[in-house]
């Protein structure tokens, strides 16, 4: 029997950060305003903060505050800031939930890395989806927590030849794709992130990627499969998409030595500062 969706305890986003998400979807807002709304919940600036001081911004001197920090992210990347403050304040620590965090904020990070380089119309907007690409895992992790930390002991036995996907539906009769599509209705989020995550797991294999949606649906795929080559001390969770890393670097235009240069790049970028 599936388990009620609709009951399940979801992330919920600030006050603050609702009225400032708002404002950027709106389009009509000053940078001033969006400082003074996010410099009202502490928690959110210091989350930004952190931010815009991370290697992938790369600041040439530290950022102190909230204004600059808006100024140095842009607004779409804003947006990534307060669903990463959302997230550490609704997920409880543990070694489930900290796998699954820091696998949804390397692909984040390594989504973006590909796309300022080779798309860099889609970098702003990419981070957002790559970073809740996962959200549905964390939050089953979070309503049923002895049975998903089963779920991940089963899933990360070098034995095991099921996805997580194919776990969690044998379990609660539904995945995390669907908590995730779930999460981002409830949080009103744009929708293009439904259309680029939704059945992100268990989708076929993309065969064109000619439009945005396509485009950020294969780049973050090609960085989910990248993330396993790069972050090797990592468990791997098995629930890669079902592209492969070939089909997706042609389906993008990236050649051998791309691949080879970005894997260098963000070696040097971020086990610098593991």
């Amino acid at each position: 029997m599936a388990i009620d969706i609709a009951k399940l305890k979801m992330p919920t986003v600030t006050a603050e950060g609702m009225e400032a998400m708002g404002l950027i979807a709106s389009g009509d807002y000053s940078l001033a305003e969006l400082s003074d709304i996010i410099s009202r919940d502490p928690t959110l600036s210091a989350t930004l903060l952190k931010y815009a001081n991370s290697p992938m911004y790369s600041p040439l001197n530290e950022i102190t505050n909230v204004h600059r920090a808006i100024a140095t992210l842009g607004s779409k990347a804003l947006r990534a800031a307060i669903m990463v403050a959302t997230m550490r304040s609704f997920h409880k620590p543990n070694q489930t939930s900290e796998l699954l965090w820091q696998h949804s904020q390397a692909v984040s990070n390594i989504a973006k890395h590909i796309a300022k380089r080779h798309y860099p119309r889609l970098a702003d907007d990419i981070e957002l989806a790559a970073l809740i690409h996962n959200m549905g895992a964390l939050i089953l992790a979070s309503n049923f927590p002895v049975q998903y930390d089963e779920i991940i002991n089963t899933v990360t036995d070098k034995n095991n030849t099921f996805s997580l996907s194919e776990i969690e539906y044998e379990t609660f009769g539904v995945n995390h794709d669907d908590i995730t599509i779930a999460f981002i209705r409830s949080s009103r989020l744009p929708v293009t992130l439904e259309q680029i995550l939704a059945d992100f797991h268990s989708r076929p294999p993309l065969v064109d990627a000619r439009d945005v949606i396509h485009q950020q649906t294969a780049i973050i795929s090609l960085a989910h499969l990248l993330e396993q080559q790069i972050n090797t001390h990592s468990t791997r969770l098995n629930e890669s998409p079902s592209d492969s890393i070939e089909n997706l670097q042609s389906l993008l235009a990236l050649t051998d030595d791309d691949l080879e240069n970005f894997i260098e790049d963000y070696d040097d970028l971020y086990m610098a500062t593991a």
